[in-house]
């Protein structure tokens, strides 16, 4: 058989045109994600320790609590803990179990004579 001449063009480059690397690949966008939610929940947790509740915008400023403080709390088990409560000159003693709440008013707080001493 006889060789046939091929006709071979000149080479010429692939034309293509250079698409944008995306933004963040799938592992850096996942961390970034995960970064902005850590940082919400850390922004939730200082909101909560300095007493914002999400209800303060509905009511306005905060009022100071109206002369009830909590001056102990004692974890007693898994479901039972005792109070102090302070309301101006009386004390009370508050145990709250699953069984139910007990109330008991405390005697004042009795000081020697000479406060600065300890025995």
């Amino acid at each position: 058989m006889p060789a046939v001449a091929a006709s071979v063009a000149p080479a010429t480059p692939i034309p293509f045109s250079r698409e944008p690397a995306p933004a963040a690949s799938g592992g850096t966008s996942l961390l970034v994600a995960a970064l902005l939610l850590g940082a919400a929940f850390a922004a939730l947790w200082v909101l909560k320790r300095r007493g914002w509740n999400g209800a303060a915008l509905a009511k306005g400023p905060r009022m100071p609590p109206s002369g009830v403080s909590v001056a102990q709390r004692l974890r007693l088990g898994p479901g039972c803990s005792a109070y102090v409560l302070h309301d101006g000159d009386e004390r009370l003693l508050v145990v709250e179990a699953r069984s139910g709440v007990q109330v008991t008013a405390l005697r004042p707080l009795e000081r020697p004579a000479n406060e600065g001493e300890f025995r």
